[in-house]
C-alpha cells in the first residue's frame, strides 16, 4: 500500500495541529498579559509615572495661565484708569 493511504488515516489529526498551536499561543499571550510579567509590570509603572509627570506639568501650566490672566486683567484695569490722550 502506498504511503498516502496511511496519511489519510491521520489527516484529521494533522489538521487539528495548527489550530491547537494557535490556541496554545493565544492562551499563553493572554495569560502573560493577564498576570503581567515583569516587563509588563515595568511598562505599566513607567506609564503611570509619565501620567503623573504630565499631570504635574498640566497643573503648573494652568497656574501660570491663571497668573498671566490676572496680570493682564490688572494691566487692563490700570490702563483704563489712565486719562486718554486727544
Amino acid at each position: 500500500m502506498p504511503f498516502i493511504f496511511y496519511l489519510k488515516i491521520f489527516m484529521p489529526l494533522l489538521a487539528t495541529i495548527p489550530a491547537a498551536l494557535a490556541a496554545i499561543w493565544i492562551g499563553s499571550r493572554w495569560l502573560r498579559l493577564r498576570h503581567g510579567g515583569a516587563d509588563v509590570q515595568a511598562e505599566i509603572a513607567a506609564l503611570r509615572n509619565e501620567v503623573d509627570t504630565l499631570g504635574r506639568e498640566l497643573a503648573e501650566t494652568q497656574e501660570r495661565l491663571d497668573f498671566a490672566e490676572g496680570v493682564l486683567k490688572g494691566l487692563r484695569e490700570a490702563h483704563s484708569e489712565l486719562p486718554r490722550s486727544s
